[in-house]
């Protein structure tokens, strides 16, 4: 028993330091919601006019008027604010805060 937990620890001070645990960085965007779909939200850059579409998944943490909301409850024209991260060529929201149109 005490070998196994010794080898496990030299296991863990060995390798653990090897691997990159640092928090990946996330940019916030903001703009005119312009797109709903079952798995994605394209809002309008203002910045620019372009479209910028991000993925949405069960991770993504969506509040619509400051209350947690389903990306069904988004709604074309309101305000988002949106967290996300580049994986590969997409943009995947980590936060999702949307205020309705005035």
């Amino acid at each position: 028993m005490f070998h196994s937990l010794f080898a496990v620890a030299i296991a863990v001070t060995t390798f653990l330091p090897t691997l990159n645990l640092a928090p990946v960085p996330a940019d916030v965007w903001s703009g005119k919601v312009v797109e709903v779909q079952a798995s994605s939200i394209s809002i309008r850059n203002p910045a620019d006019g372009q479209n910028v579409e991000f993925v949405v998944n069960s991770a993504t943490v969506i509040t619509r008027n400051g209350k947690v909301a389903a990306l069904s409850e988004i709604q074309l024209e309101d305000r988002a604010e949106i967290m996300a991260v580049k994986t590969g060529d997409k943009f995947v929201a980590k936060t999702v805060r949307a205020l309705a149109r005035k």
